[in-house]
């Protein structure tokens, strides 16, 4: 292939562009799944492991703190950073643990809602959280993302994203109702830059990979014509470029969901046109504004009183959420929060960050059901 530099930046826009077009695919984990062929389900899997792999590797080489690899928001009990796996595995085990809505005999005998029991919020506010949160999170967390340092635009959106973390947490018994607030971290140490220290072996293994899956997934006309919806067609176009990518053309090896998206100034998430970070924080603001903020329930209210799929002309809609997924959605609101913090830098994402993308969008999904 040519001198060691060389080799170097071609496995590296391999990587970002295998990356992206494994994240590009709808769902999560699809590869696994029976709509799809044995042959690409197959070549499919080889590829997640060799990014795994390489994901992997790179974290087990880390020397402190790195917000590629590493929750920025959080620490453990005794200051260790907390990678974006064992984020997963807590939010998961605690979301799996989760006993729902609890509740206690009152005074007539019936069951009503136990202190702590619940939060009361509008369908409204949790509708407006979802739509700006969790796709914006994923996206900012995708696999391959290329490094970025945000812009001071951010500082808007950020506070109102902690601010919204401290109204989820604030009817809860010991929990801090302040909003927090996150000063960029710079990462103390890195690891060995990807592609710095493969081998031969290994550049052929990622190349031979990533070549199989792109080239198993059909084309756009003929994904049109088989109506194949087990197969998104974003990925399809990440196929392409990956394929230009490895026959060394100069192709873009990432491209932003939305056309013109700054990471450093705009939204990241798929849209019809890049919005600013400071624009999202001013119309966000605007419409939580006139919604009424989560709060405890009343001691004459029952989950029964919630069960109503809508209210009347004019009122609110009220539903009930489970303490243990508001704490859990506090603390994605202040990650995100700390990852749209001014002069962050954020590395080069690799693949150890697509299971928390995975759990993302499941946990995005049972708020939904809410």
């Amino acid at each position: 292939m040519g001198d060691s530099q060389e080799q170097a930046d071609h496995y590296r826009r391999v990587y970002t562009a295998a990356a992206q077009m494994m994240w590009l695919q709808h769902g999560t984990y699809i590869w696994r799944a029976d709509p799809w062929t044995e042959e690409r389900r197959a070549a499919w899997t080889a590829l997640e492991e060799e990014l795994a792999r390489i994901g992997l590797t790179a974290v087990a080489d880390l020397d402190g703190f790195n917000p590629a690899h590493h929750l920025i928001s959080r620490r453990t009990s005794d200051g260790r950073p907390i990678t974006l796996a064992q984020a997963t595995d807590d939010w998961h085990r605690r979301v799996a643990r989760d006993a729902g809505i609890a509740t206690a005999p009152r005074n007539n005998g019936y069951d009503g809602i136990a202190p702590d029991g619940a939060v009361v919020l509008s369908a409204s506010w949790l509708a407006q959280v979802h739509d700006a949160v969790f796709d914006e999170m994923d996206a900012r967390l995708a696999p391959g993302r290329p490094s970025v340092t945000i812009g001071p635009q951010a500082q808007q959106l950020a506070d109102l994203l902690h601010d919204l973390a401290a109204r989820l947490r604030a009817p809860l018994s010991g929990q801090d109702p302040t909003p927090a607030r996150t000063a960029a971290l710079p990462a103390s140490s890195t690891g060995p830059e990807l592609g710095g220290t493969g081998s031969e072996a290994d550049f052929e293994r990622l190349d031979s990979r990533a070549r199989a899956a792109a080239q198993s997934l059909p084309s756009r006309a003929r994904l049109k014509a088989d109506r194949d919806f087990s197969v998104a067609g974003p990925a399809v176009d990440a196929a392409q470029r990956l394929l230009a990518v490895l026959d060394g053309e100069d192709s873009p090896a990432w491209q932003e969901p939305t056309e013109e998206a700054d990471p450093a100034h705009h939204l990241v998430k798929k849209g019809v046109s890049a919005a600013t970070l400071n624009w999202e924080a001013q119309s966000l603001r605007e419409v939580l504004d006139r919604l009424p903020s989560p709060r405890l329930p009343r001691p004459d209210e029952a989950p029964e009183d919630f069960e109503t799929p809508a209210e009347p002309a004019g009122t609110t809609r009220l539903i009930l959420m489970p303490p243990a997924t508001a704490l859990v959605t506090a603390e994605v609101l202040d990650e995100y929060a700390a990852r749209v913090t001014p002069d962050q830098h954020i590395g080069p994402l690799l693949f150890d960050a697509y299971p928390l993308c995975a759990f993302l969008r499941r946990f995005d999904e049972r708020l939904q059901r809410l």
